[in-house]
Order: structure tokens, then sequence, then C-alpha cells
């Protein structure tokens, strides 16, 4: 793997991951049989970002290196935003993993998270248009 990550665009951490689900899963084995359940049921490769360990680490590292001051100042003003990142970056720290997916609405999340039960996702959050929906113990 390279030194660093790829990070999409529009992935967690950048502001706002309009259109994505974030869920951590502690066990990294675990979460790579989570990925692997959202493949099986048609998730597209890119739209699962899946880190771990060390990668997690640099992961969430370049994401709030990468914001701009400008929106490094909305993330404050939105305290929810840099709550929840914070809360990540908590998780990270402690060698858990991040698991991100595109979906199409908050319908679609609900069958993401549906799909992550067995694999003790928790922190689970959907970055809808305006507003972060916690789907913890939904499903």
């Amino acid at each position: 793997m390279a030194d660093t990550p790829h990070v999409p665009p529009s992935s967690f951490g950048i502001v706002y991951p309009e259109g994505y689900l974030v869920a951590v899963i502690d066990d990294p084995t675990h979460a790579e049989q989570a990925a692997a359940a959202l493949r099986a049921e048609g998730i597209a490769d890119d739209a699962i970002k899946l880190v771990s360990g060390p990668d997690a680490v640099t992961y969430a590292d370049n994401l709030r290196n990468r914001a701009r001051p400008g929106q490094k100042m909305l993330q404050q003003l939105f305290m929810d935003e840099l709550s929840f990142q914070q809360e990540y970056d908590a998780q990270v720290q402690q060698g858990h993993s991040l698991l991100n997916v595109r979906v199409e609405n908050v319908e679609h999340a609900h069958q993401i998270v549906a799909l992550l039960v067995p694999y003790q996702a928790h922190g689970v959050k959907y970055y809808g248009r305006w507003i972060v929906t916690d789907m913890e113990g939904v499903s």
C-alpha cells in the first residue's frame, strides 16, 4: 500500500460527507467481512472506503489536513460535524476501522445499516443534504 491512502474527494472529513454512511467497526476482521458483505449485495467497490489500523489514522490526519482554513472555520461553526470528526478520530486512534459507504438516500442508508448489524458496527451516521442522521440501533 502507498504511504498515503487514496482519499476520494467527497469522502468523510472534508467538511461534510454528503451522501455517505459512516460506521465504526472495532475488529478489523469484522470490518473486512462487512465490506465484503456489502460488495456481495451489489455495492460498487468505489462506493466503499474501508480504513483500518495505522492507515485509518493516516487517512483521518490527511482529511483533516486537507481542509482549507475556510473549511475548518465552517466545521467549527457546525459543531456537530466537528464532534463527529473528533469521535471518529478517537476511534481510529484505538485501532478501530472506519467504513464509509456512498448511499443514494436515507432509505438506502437503512438497508446498509441492516447489513452491518452482524459486524457490530457502531457510531453509524448518515450524512444527508442538510442533516446528519444518527443510525445507531436502526436496522
